[in-house]
């Protein structure tokens, strides 16, 4: 028989081994950060993006549908844009529906045939002389996404 040996049953985990995992979990996290913000952000402006699409669609078939016997807009500013009735903008106009970008995303080019910042579409055709394209960018990650509009009203990235 061996005396003096005796076995240490341990439930436990020590401090280094602690501070080991700790540091690992510390050092993944570090790494990973920068990849998770990109990644949230193209998100974010994806589905800015894809909100002005189906906004475009809006305006487009409320114009083939006749909603109000009339055409209808979208009026473009840098932190928003506004699904307007009708061929000229005012801002004042309470039936005017706002929408507003989030914070870290801006429209930093509306290229539309003819200039200006609205894309009106004709009624009861859904198509546009004012066709072009419009950039979104995000402050944030620097990426840009685009959006066109043909003059035939096909709208697409």
């Amino acid at each position: 028989m061996i005396s003096g040996l005796h076995v240490k049953n341990s439930l436990g985990f020590t401090l280094l081994e602690l501070l080991v995992s700790i540091t690992i979990i510390s050092l993944v996290a570090i790494i990973a950060f920068p990849f998770m913000q990109s990644s949230v952000g193209k998100t974010e402006l994806q589905s800015a993006i894809w909100e002005l699409q189906d906004n475009l669609r809006r305006a487009q078939s409320q114009s083939i549908n006749g909603k109000g016997n009339t055409n209808w807009s979208i009026h473009f500013d840098t932190t928003s844009y506004t699904l307007f009735e009708g061929n000229t903008y005012s801002g004042v106009d309470p039936d005017n529906i706002d929408y507003d970008l989030s914070s870290s995303i801006t429209i930093t080019d509306v290229s539309l045939n003819g200039g200006g910042n609205d894309i009106r579409f004709v009624k009861s055709k859904g198509r546009t002389d004012d066709y072009g394209s419009v950039t979104l960018t995000d402050s944030s990650t620097n990426d840009t996404a685009s959006l066109s509009v043909t003059r035939q009203g096909k709208i697409g990235n």
